[in-house]
């Protein structure tokens, strides 16, 4: 199991060729809006993916393992047969072995101020969204007694969010407010919402307070993806979005591990508390935000206890 997740992470890179075939092929006024139809497409997955996997696997458990690997080849016959080269020959960087490995990639964005700055900002917001998404259920869990069915159409309605909010939103908001605007006013949308959510105690609005949710990271995602590819020259923009997606897999590392290991210590060390929020909530703009959540006294339960007569020594306190 682990060797296939991590062989399946090791071809998962062609998620930055996609980025670099979308800043190769765009303007720059509309580049956010082509990193935003990714998005688009990833919601559409989100809400199909599992569906279709639940379904098949009611059949075989290896099943939709079958289906994912038919897929990820006509996806790669796809690529192979209508996909055409977005560069001319002379516009293309020269291929070596030094550059392919992720230092030299990373050193990319120590290249310059703007750069560093964006990939600092990516690394907060990615731990912060990877953190959110391995304790949404325990979270959930604890705070609104929801169990698996509630979560999961809690899921399927950020996925839904995903696709208006990338597929079209960002279309509005990113030539409107502009680039810069636009990450600040929806990191800080993203981490107001984190608040909310840690001391809202109602179900229902937990199903709505995601969308905003979405809306702000949605719409500031795509636009830092916009400004950093605007940094590199034409030959560069494979490299830099191979940084970039190496950031956020290290960010992916992190914020799990961050994430599971402050709840879980909470839970053990504080044994009469709750910990309703947990979520690390970085907000980077032109400096980053960090907001957390101490921990709320519970509610405790009501005993009703028959009058009758006991020994002092039968009492014990927990």
């Amino acid at each position: 199991m682990f060797f296939g997740r991590a062989l399946g992470g090791v071809f998962g890179a062609t998620m930055s060729i996609a980025n670099a075939y979308i800043a190769d092929s765009t303007d720059a006024k509309d580049r956010a809006a082509g990193f935003g139809m990714i998005g688009a497409a990833f919601g559409v997955g989100f809400i199909i993916g599992p569906i279709l996997g639940g379904f098949l696997g009611t059949y075989d458990l290896r099943l939709p393992f079958y289906c994912a690997a038919g897929l990820s080849f006509a996806n790669a016959i796809f690529g192979c047969f209508y996909l055409e080269e977005t560069l001319e020959p002379e516009k293309r960087s020269s291929a070596s072995l030094f550059r392919a490995n992720p230092l030299s990639s990373l050193k990319l964005l120590m290249s310059t101020k703007v750069l560093v700055l964006l990939g600092v900002a990516l690394m907060l917001v990615n731990a912060m969204q990877r953190g959110l998404e391995s304790l949404w259920v325990l979270f959930t869990q604890f705070q609104y007694g929801w169990g698996t069915q509630e979560a999961g159409i809690s899921l399927a309605i950020v996925g839904a969010s995903y696709v208006f909010v990338q597929g079209y939103l960002v279309r509005i908001v990113i030539p409107r407010f502009g680039e810069i605007n636009t990450i600040i006013g929806g990191f800080l949308l993203s981490a107001a919402m984190y608040v909310l959510l840690a001391f809202n105690t109602n179900g229902f609005f937990g199903y709505l307070g995601v969308i905003p949710y979405v809306i702000g990271w949605g719409c500031a995602a795509p636009a830092l993806q916009a400004i950093a590819s605007k940094q590199v020259g034409e030959d560069r923009q494979g490299l830099l979005q191979g940084a970039l997606t190496s950031v956020s897999g290290l960010a992916a590392i992190a914020g799990p591990a961050i994430a599971t290991t402050s709840f879980s210590y909470l839970l053990r060390r504080l044994l009469l508390y709750f910990s309703r929020a947990l979520f690390p909530t970085w907000c980077v703009c032109s400096h980053n935000i960090s907001l957390a959540r101490r921990i709320c006294w519970p509610r405790r339960k009501t005993v009703k206890i028959k009058h009758k007569r006991v020994r002092k020594t039968e009492l014990r306190l927990k």
